[in-house]
């Protein structure tokens, strides 16, 4: 069995169980009746980004890398002792394992959209930055076919149609090994600009103090949130996992600065 049957299983099994809860029944028949499609890079992102949109489409951001976690581990408890599908099971929670560090980096972005416009609007208006954390932190606020990059691989794929039909003679091949490079390279400039965004808001309209206090009411808002409490806890992990990486950029920045303002003024006072 190649990877984009692999993925296309899992995609499959996915979609029955965010209806109701995957039965050995059901991994079973999706197996037995699955598609033997070829295996190309080409196929192999489409089968992945595919699956993408479907967990952005269907569950928040936040709790994606913990549904997938919980999700492999059932496939496996499902079949356990069932000969054969049991060795499948853990192919198809490997191929779930190889994608893992995609969607997280989509679940970072996402989180990161958010973030960017509540600090934006926390210094101004606080009002503001309480409703959006009340009313949308919770939910997929980005594009979810530009967040899956299920956007960009279809015109690739379109693209690379035209082109075969226009010159037949030309071979697809090292277009299809771009394939995964080219999107790649997107995800990796959306979360670059968006990190460079945070740090540019961060250094202009805060302090050790002001980034302190953001943090504190973020929580607090947070946690009184009506949701579960392990929901409150993923969306504290995930905003604080950003907000320490910004604080290590900014806090010497700001230190430096501090450090000349005060030269300054010493300065000054000599003279």
């Amino acid at each position: 069995m190649n990877r984009v049957i692999g993925l296309e299983m899992s995609h499959e099994m996915i979609k029955r169980d965010l209806k109701s809860p995957l039965t050995f029944e059901d991994f079973k028949n999706i197996a037995d009746t699955a598609k033997k499609t070829p295996a190309s890079k080409e196929a192999e992102v489409l089968a992945k980004t595919e699956l993408m949109y479907t967990l952005f489409s269907h569950i928040s951001y936040y709790n994606i890398e913990s549904y997938l976690k919980k999700f492999s581990k059932s496939i496996v408890y499902l079949c356990n002792s069932k000969d054969g599908y049991n060795a499948l099971s853990r192919i198809i929670s490997a191929c779930l394992s190889d994608i893992s560090l995609d969607i997280s980096r989509r679940v970072e972005i996402e989180t990161a959209t958010h973030l960017l416009d509540l600090i934006e609007t926390y210094p101004i208006f606080y009002d503001i930055f309480q409703k959006k954390i009340e009313n949308c932190i919770c939910s997929n606020i980005c594009n979810i076919k530009s967040t899956s990059s299920l956007e960009l691989v279809e015109n690739l794929k379109e693209n690379l149609n035209i082109e075969q039909q226009s010159l037949p003679f030309i071979s697809a091949k090292n277009k299809q090994d771009d394939f995964n490079e080219i999107v790649s390279k997107n995800n990796y400039s959306k979360k670059d600009s968006l990190i460079k965004r945070l740090r540019r808001v961060v250094i202009k309209n805060f302090n050790e103090e002001s980034i302190t206090k953001f943090i504190t009411d973020f929580n607090k808002i947070v946690n009184e949130l009506n949701i579960d409490d392990s929901d409150k806890q993923l969306i504290i992990e995930k905003y604080g996992a950003i907000m320490i990486k910004l604080y290590t950029f900014a806090a010497p920045i700001w230190l430096s600065e501090q450090e000349n303002r005060e030269y300054k003024q010493i300065t000054l006072e000599l003279e």
